[in-house]
């Protein structure tokens, strides 16, 4: 049974800005919803719901990119400096797990996980 269901893909969107607005803001009240669990499985549920529906905002969206880190963009240097600021107020101890959770629902490759842990050391 479930406990919430969402059938209108703009209201997922809306969800979606949400959720990325939450874990990513630069002055969070709650700095918990970063790297959480949690949070992570419900942004890339709603991914996938999305993706699934075929809402594509008149075709500006290309799912594939948005979901992808690019090592090189402003948002994934954005998400590194909070992760050594994460890294440096609370002990850590799955730093593979915890990277992926603060990238979701971003993918994010081995290499650029092998970096960032580098760097939390």
């Amino acid at each position: 049974m479930a406990l919430f269901e969402i059938d209108d893909p703009i209201k997922l969107w809306a969800l979606y800005r949400a959720i990325l607005e939450a874990k990513y803001h630069e002055d969070p009240e709650d700095k918990d919803i970063f790297g959480s669990p949690i949070v992570a499985d419900i942004s890339i549920s709603v991914v996938n719901a999305l993706k699934n529906s075929g809402f594509n905002l008149n075709g500006q969206l290309d799912w594939d990119q948005m979901c992808t880190a690019d090592e090189n963009s402003e948002f994934v240097e954005k998400i590194k400096d909070r992760i050594k600021f994460v890294n440096k107020e609370r002990a850590i101890e799955n730093k593979k797990e915890f990277i992926k959770d603060a990238f979701a629902p971003l993918t994010v490759s081995d290499e650029l996980i092998k970096s960032l842990i580098n760097d939390m050391d």
